[in-house]
């Protein structure tokens, strides 16, 4: 009995270690906060931060207070930001239900938001902030970015 306990324990373990969701190092993901009326595209408010001067501007911050913490001249010599809205409405897009890929000259942010089907209430708008390694990624800002909804 307990080599059978012991090895289903151990079967149980590798399916969890397997099964767990891998993160692709090259891009991270932040719930922040920015003043959107001076953005780009007015279907996701998107913008990218690669300066000091620029994430004062848009008054950006993070909703986790250590990566406010950051030396951003230090930081932007390293990453860019693309930062951008989704969800609202019926839906709401937690950061953690976000991932990137580049195909090509595109950057594809895949989400899966939380859907809302009460009779009444809307879901609050994510403001989400993508940081990219722009030494790998030089041309990050020629890049098209688009959004796919996974649920869909």
């Amino acid at each position: 009995m307990k080599k059978g306990f012991k090895f289903g324990i151990i079967i149980l373990l590798i399916g969890f270690i397997t099964s767990c969701k891998k993160e692709n190092p090259d891009f991270k993901f932040y719930s922040c906060e920015f003043d959107q009326s001076q953005y780009n595209d007015p279907m996701y408010y998107s913008k990218w931060i690669d300066n000091k001067e620029d994430a004062l501007k848009t008054k950006l911050t993070f909703v986790d207070s250590n990566l406010n913490e950051r030396n951003l001249d230090s930081l932007y010599k390293e990453i860019a930001e693309h930062l951008f809205i989704i969800g609202g409405g019926g839906m709401y897009v937690p950061v953690e239900n976000c991932s990137a890929e580049i195909k090509n000259d595109t950057i594809q942010i895949n989400f899966k938001g939380n859907y809302m089907h009460e009779p009444v209430g809307e879901a609050a708008s994510s403001f989400v902030c993508l940081e990219i390694n722009r030494k790998k990624y030089p041309n990050y800002k020629n890049m098209k970015v688009i959004y796919i909804d996974t649920n869909l």
